[in-house]
């Protein structure tokens, strides 16, 4: 036998399709047949070329993974997890894997279990075994929900709080903003599914519980304006929430129909934020005991800058030659981003001048350099504004006796602006020099300053005559004191 006649039996032959011409001429090629005619040849006749060989075996589509279009989770591959523990300074972390909505994979989460004085390790892996279990998160119906279009308020501002305040938001919106959610929203919302916070009875319900609350000072209830950012984050999260579980264009839940003025609490009389005085700013200056933090507060009265700018700023932004000053950076935390100007400008730049003064005091504290943050730590890292406030700046004004609620590094600012505004400033050249786009923002930061109210009504003339006596007025017969016009 052949190498090849094993592929035929004898005296049967291979299945060959070709033309009815070739079937006539017998002369067959080793080229492909067109599927026309059908012809047996002899096994001997083959050559290798003609074998028919075995196909590959097909390629199965459904094994062909397609990423962030298949959600591959099942509890079938699960066999349950008890987290696991860790010491964070003197408290147990517990940390566990949870199914949120919008992933296709678990994300890991952190919780706080206790002081590691008042319980062991193996007490705390149990009380994070309990939370685990109490929170059904090794269930199946956790995993429904994630990968359901129906959920709840938490997980939605969840997904808010990863994806837009921390990956588009500044570092302040993400600390100001997730504390305000944290504390005062999830609370009350968290387990309410999405498409219910979207209704007046309970945006009102939760309106009047902040408006009742005890605060962390022992105050009862919250501003206005705070209870109005409150509710600016609801609707930020179902309108995030809104876009991102739209298929095909069309959104899971309902357009938000919720109007604030429907449902914002009655106006009140707000108190009016500190602003330092001229008199203030000077004191404060000199009884500062390091050059660091008297040049810091000399450039914030001078410029008005917020603190941000002030702690990002660089010793290329300052040109001591000719005093100006540029503001490119902002500060927060140690996180630097752009600064909060709303000049219309997309570097959000701006410039300010200072005087000589000014100039000397920032001379002292560079002492020659011309690289890295003017203002920084003695480890050369960003300044933090709580350390400043409570550590620097606080024992300043209780010293001086100016303290008051609400004073801070922002009190330069405003009263810098107010002094410019008295000064006879142009409006167009306090808008620059601030990084306000308009005279309403200046404005709000303007305070009526008691040294600049006599220079103001010796513009206007006395209301009564100081010569008018009440024994002059009865024999006059008059009964009234006269106005003087």
């Amino acid at each position: 036998m052949s190498q090849f006649e094993s592929y035929a039996p004898k005296e049967r032959y291979p299945l060959v399709r070709t033309n009815d011409e070739d079937v006539e001429a017998l002369n067959i090629s080793n080229t492909a047949f067109p599927p026309s005619g059908e012809l047996r040849l002899p096994a001997d006749r083959l050559v290798p070329s003609e074998i028919l060989r075995p196909a590959g075996k097909a390629a199965k589509v459904s094994t062909v993974a397609v990423p962030g279009q298949r959600d591959r989770r099942t509890m079938s591959r699960r066999r349950g997890q008890r987290g696991s523990t860790r010491v964070v300074g003197e408290k147990y972390i517990g940390r566990y894997w949870a199914d949120v909505p919008g992933s296709s994979k678990r994300v890991r989460k952190a919780v706080e279990i206790g002081s590691i004085h008042e319980m062991t390790r193996s007490e705390a892996k149990r009380w994070l075994a309990n939370y685990i279990e109490e929170r059904g998160i090794n269930g199946a119906a956790h995993l429904a929900r994630s990968q359901s279009l129906i959920a709840t308020f938490g997980e939605a501002a969840e997904l808010w709080w990863q994806r837009q305040l921390i990956g588009c938001g500044k570092s302040s919106s993400n600390s100001s903003m997730g504390c305000e959610l944290r504390k005062h929203v999830l609370p009350l919302l968290k387990d309410k599914p999405i498409e219910d916070v979207n209704n007046y009875p309970l945006n009102r319900e939760c309106i009047q519980i902040w408006r009742e609350e005890v605060r962390e000072d022992g105050e009862i209830g919250y501003s206005r304006n705070s209870i109005k950012n409150f509710f600016g984050h609801i609707r930020a999260i179902y309108n995030f929430y809104r876009d991102e579980s739209a298929q095909n264009g069309k959104p899971a839940v309902g357009e938000w129909f919720v109007k604030w003025r429907k449902v914002a609490p009655p106006k009140t009389v707000a108190p009016e934020p500190p602003a330092f005085t001229v008199e203030e700013m000077v004191a404060i200056i000199n009884k500062a005991d390091k050059q660091t933090y008297r040049a810091l507060y000399a450039v914030a009265a001078s410029t008005a800058a917020r603190a941000s700018e002030l702690f990002g700023l660089y010793c290329s932004d300052v040109d001591l030659a000719q005093g100006v000053i540029t503001f490119r950076h902002g500060m927060v935390n140690g996180v630097q981003s752009t600064t909060k100007s709303d000049t219309r400008d997309k570097d959000r730049t701006r410039t300010c001048p200072v005087d000589a003064s000014v100039v000397e005091e920032l001379k002292k504290h560079l002492g020659g350099r011309t690289s890295g943050l003017v203002f920084r730590s003695r480890n050369a890292t960003p300044l933090l504004l709580s350390n400043l406030r409570e550590d620097e700046l606080r024992p300043i004004l209780n010293e001086l006796g100016i303290w008051k609620e609400g004073m801070g590094m922002h009190s330069f600012r405003r009263g810098r602006i107010s002094q410019w505004v008295y000064a006879g400033v142009s409006r167009q050249v306090i808008r620059d020099w601030a990084g306000h786009s308009a005279d309403r923002l200046i404005d709000l930061y303007t305070r009526k300053m008691k040294q600049y109210h006599a220079v103001e009504m010796a513009k206007v003339k006395p209301l009564l005559d100081s010569n008018w006596t009440q024994a002059a007025g009865e024999e006059s017969g008059a009964t009234k004191q006269p106005v003087v016009n």
